[in-house]
């Protein structure tokens, strides 16, 4: 019996509305298991955005962005370089994670991405495991509960 792929449908574009949302699934792990393979934790950030696009109206899945064995901390990340690519050019203008730490480690960093970055160029920001979802915002800034996430995150990493 042949070996299926472990690797998800990846960069399969969608047909979608001028007014939908588009997506890109972003997961990060910082520690490689070395054999090639996307580790069943990336499956499993995968699988859970895929779940909640399914739940939103007006979401149309893009992409998915994968940075397997990579720090939080840095953000020179070919699947992460890859996203910002997108968002820029306009091919997604949402981004799904299954929590905000898969994004970056850096309290700074993440802040400046999520209140500076992401809201010039009119990005939407899931963070699915800390209900978060930046249209919820008031006047561009994210809730406080969720900034002190991120500061957590940036000192357990």
């Amino acid at each position: 019996m042949a070996r299926r792929s472990r690797y998800p449908e990846n960069n399969k574009l969608v047909s979608f509305s001028e007014h939908s949302v588009r997506v890109g699934i972003y997961a990060r792990l910082s520690e490689a298991d070395g054999d090639n393979v996307i580790s069943d934790s990336i499956l499993n950030q995968i699988a859970i955005a895929h779940k909640h696009i399914e739940f939103c109206q007006n979401f149309a899945y893009v992409k998915t962005y994968i940075d397997d064995g990579y720090t939080g901390r840095n953000y020179n990340r070919p699947g992460f370089i890859e996203m910002m690519e997108d968002l820029r050019s306009g091919i997604i203008n949402c981004v799904i994670v299954k929590d905000v730490s898969r994004i970056g480690r850096n309290y700074k960093e993440v802040g400046d991405l999520l209140t500076k970055k992401f809201a010039e160029m009119e990005v939407r920001f899931v963070s699915i495991n800390n209900d978060y979802d930046s249209i919820n915002d008031e006047a561009g800034m994210p809730k406080v509960s969720f900034l002190l996430q991120t500061v957590f995150d940036d000192q357990v990493s």
